[in-house]
């Protein structure tokens, strides 16, 4: 029955339906400021509102709470995510990659 699975994803933390992890990744490590993200997660709250969190590697750290801002809303537009933790990290090196999931 849709109770029992919606019941089973739930517990078993997965990604909700019709949310792609790269989907949101791409979003998020395209905003300015963001070099990279990784150990991305979401998963469905058992109010059934979708949850995420997130390690967001960036390039300034005094620029953290304007791309924090910025990508809450992102997430929230795009993909109707409002429980949102962002784990910022400051990028050491110059390397080219930009989203890992």
């Amino acid at each position: 029955s849709r109770l029992l699975r919606d019941a089973s994803r739930v517990l078993m933390n997965a990604t909700p339906p019709g949310l792609y992890p790269a989907d949101i990744a791409s979003v998020l490590s395209n905003l300015e400021g963001v070099r990279a993200v990784h150990d991305l997660h979401v998963w469905l709250m058992s109010s059934g509102q979708p949850a995420l969190a997130a390690h967001v590697s960036i390039t300034e750290l005094s620029a953290w709470p304007g791309i924090l801002e910025h990508a809450r809303h992102e997430l929230d537009q795009a993909f109707g995510i409002r429980h949102v933790t962002l784990q910022p990290e400051l990028e050491q090196t110059s390397s080219g990659g930009r989203a890992t999931v």
